[in-house]
């Protein structure tokens, strides 16, 4: 490929990465924001789950709430214990993997954080539905058109990207992870 054409490769990227960053619904993130300090201060567990690179966000999302944010949130990534995840998807289903997990140890009070591009992740789903019958909250990180998730969560941030444009939707939500981490801290947090 010659230069430009590079170039405008990656313009483009950039462009629909821009153009999704303003459909961020702020007043959602700061209703996020507010029932993770609800949970925080009762002493409850936000739990986080998505497939592919949305698991890896909930990863490093969960990293960020118990470590980056002061005083740090219970959070656990459900995305986290391999022998968990094989056991369920071998021995049960995979569309399990995630509401097993939440049916043995979540509790009333905790709140389930969905994170998936297209919404329609059947696992992630049932996450939502095994979350709302033990009293959960629910909300959802979500891309494209939101999917059939965004109707099923209290809390939906929807973050309107082209349908099939992965990379431009999971770099949104590492940036809604980060911007709320920043919420729930007051600020920027400098490290010496």
């Amino acid at each position: 490929m010659s230069d430009s054409i590079e170039e405008g490769l990656l313009k483009a990227y950039f462009q629909r990465l821009s153009v999704g960053l303003v459909t961020i619904p702020i007043d959602q993130l700061a209703v996020l924001a507010a029932e993770i300090k609800k949970v925080r201060s009762d002493g409850n567990t936000v739990w986080i789950c998505g497939n592919g690179g949305s698991a890896a966000t909930a990863s490093h999302m969960q990293v960020d709430l118990s470590f980056g944010v002061k005083p740090g949130v219970k959070a656990r990534a459900l995305t986290d214990n391999s022998a968990s995840l094989t056991a369920t998807g071998n021995d049960v289903s995979f569309d399990e993997v995630f509401s097993r997990q939440l049916v043995l140890e979540a509790e009333k009070g905790d709140l389930l954080l969905v994170i998936s591009a297209s919404g329609n992740s059947t696992n992630l789903m049932r996450a939502v539905e095994s979350a709302k019958s033990k009293g959960l909250k629910t909300a959802a990180f979500l891309g494209f058109d939101g999917g059939k998730l965004v109707g099923q969560v209290d809390i939906p941030i929807v973050t309107r990207t082209i349908a099939g444009d992965y990379g431009v939707a999971e770099d949104i939500h590492s940036s809604l992870n980060h911007a709320l981490k920043e919420l729930l801290n007051g600020g920027l947090q400098k490290i010496d």
